[in-house]
């Protein structure tokens, strides 16, 4: 895998060439950390589910981690966050002006890297998943400070926000590997109870993690007005001193107070076993098919989930 995904680092290499010169030099420092590049690592092992794999396998799984670094450039401006991955972010390097550009040209690079690829609808599938992460993304930030949302709100955020990319990775590789459209209809599944259960555990870790461990201060959703599955949990039990916490006038400045009480009530553990269940669909969902990266794509899943195990603490 690690060989497969330097043919993907060579697209972003050549797209560095043909940047211009005002924010190449940004660009060549985030490429040069490019993270885990789960996604495109995804659409390469789905892509062995089928006998006939595209020539645009390549590029269009490096559109889609173009599109994940557009969606993180631009999430890093909205959330005023000072670092990416122990760096200062785009925008705290080149200003918003600058960063807002370098996203926008990403995006544009990704949309015309997954422009070839003219196979069962796959160009209207990423449009598609840009239209939601858009849209998720609005819905967010048009309720930030309400904190009394449902289940089903929350799901449909996460779904546009985090599983959509997962889901389209999946996708993408089973369609470019030849698949029959059950099987692509298998892997779309497989990607978004992933993309769900990554993003509920990263939700937890909002509340459980430790600055020390996962490189960000607790409590941050909390603060920014963004509820999450182990508040929404605790509001669903009928907390009434929480309830009057979180309709309280100062309710961000005591998101502390309500993050101890939704540890202590153990709703992080509920919602990380909520995670855990997304997380064996996805497995089961991977092992009833029979193709070459089966035991790898399980092996990675089970990898991220220990990670995240590792820097829990529920007490």
């Amino acid at each position: 895998m690690e060989n497969r995904l330097k043919k993907i680092s060579e697209y972003f290499i050549r797209i560095l060439d043909d940047t211009p010169a005002l924010i190449r030099e940004d660009l060549k420092i985030m490429f040069e950390t490019p993270g885990k590049m789960l996604r495109p690592a995804f659409v390469l092992m789905s892509a062995s589910s089928g006998s006939r794999v595209s020539d645009n396998l390549y590029p269009v799984a490096a559109a889609i981690e173009l599109l994940h670094s557009a969606t993180l450039v631009h999430d890093d401006i909205i959330d005023y966050s000072p670092e990416r991955r122990g760096r200062p972010s785009l925008h705290s390097r080149m200003g918003i002006k600058r960063a807002v550009l370098a996203g926008d040209y990403l995006l544009a690079k990704a949309m015309e890297l997954a422009s070839g690829a003219h196979k069962d609808g796959l160009v209207e599938a990423v449009n598609t998943a840009v239209s939601r992460l858009c849209l998720s993304e609005i819905d967010q930030d048009s309720g930030q400070g309400q904190y009394f949302i449902d289940r089903d709100t929350y799901y449909r955020r996460i779904n546009g926000k985090t599983a959509e990319l997962f889901a389209l990775s999946c996708k993408a590789g089973a369609v470019l590997g030849g698949s029959d459209n059950t099987v692509c209809d298998t892997f779309y599944n497989i990607g978004k109870n992933f993309g769900t259960a990554f993003q509920i555990y990263d939700d937890v870790l909002d509340y459980t993690g430790s600055a020390d461990k996962t490189g960000k201060p607790p409590g941050n959703d909390l603060k920014d007005g963004i509820p999450t599955l182990p508040l929404i949990l605790a509001l669903e039990n009928g907390d009434r001193a929480l309830e009057r916490l979180c309709r309280s006038r100062f309710r961000l400045k005591r998101a502390e107070a309500i993050r101890r009480k939704v540890i202590s009530g153990g709703f992080t553990r509920k919602a990380a076993d909520i995670g855990d269940s997304f997380f064996t669909e996805c497995i089961e969902d991977i092992e009833t098919r029979d193709f070459s990266d089966r035991e790898l794509f399980v092996s990675v899943i089970k990898k991220l989930k220990n990670s995240y195990e590792s820097v829990q603490n529920f007490s």
